[in-house]
């Protein structure tokens, strides 16, 4: 008679050795496994997200940049102030000029600043230099080369400056 169950008017069964067990609540164990779980999904989107904002940047910079470059060579072709202009290249910040050579103290000079932790980590023009200046009657640009912007750790963007003086992002 060790087998037998009590089933009377109510709706529970009780089997000889069955405990009942309390209902509810998490272990420590099952809180620890959410927690790490979450931690680890955390890290993964932080670190997405961080690289797609400096992806960000980095482009944002690259084209204020070659638009400033434009922007010398539109003055060049349009002979404002009968004048060529040129744009000057240093590792934080590019300045668009007027004249054949940057000169620091020209008032006219219009300071772009990279920004957002980018900065300028080569140049290679051909004449050497750190100074692009456009043809006044053709708009080519009397130095030519690639320009290498960076941001992070490891996202680079270049820009080339092409002979005909068209400026764009390179590969």
């Amino acid at each position: 008679m060790k087998n037998f169950k009590k089933s009377h008017t109510s709706k529970k069964v009780y089997t000889i050795g069955y405990k009942p067990r309390a209902v509810g609540g998490f272990s420590i164990v099952e809180m620890l496994v959410v927690i790490a779980v979450l931690s680890i999904l955390s890290t993964v989107v932080f670190i997405s997200f961080r690289q797609i904002q400096n992806t960000d940047v980095l482009a944002k910079n690259a084209m204020g940049v070659i638009a400033l470059y434009d922007e010398a060579r539109t003055h060049t072709l349009a002979s404002r102030n009968d004048e060529s202009y040129g744009v000057y290249a240093t590792s934080t910040y590019f300045v668009l000029f007027r004249g054949s050579s940057y000169n620091e103290s020209d008032p006219f000079n219009k300071r772009f600043d990279l920004s957002g932790g980018v900065r300028m980590v080569s140049i290679e023009l051909d004449p050497i230099g750190s100074e692009v200046v456009f043809n006044r009657l053709t708009g080519e640009a009397l130095s030519v080369g690639t320009t290498t912007l960076m941001s992070g750790v490891d996202e680079f963007q270049s820009i080339v400056i092409s002979r005909t003086g068209l400026v764009e992002l390179g590969e």
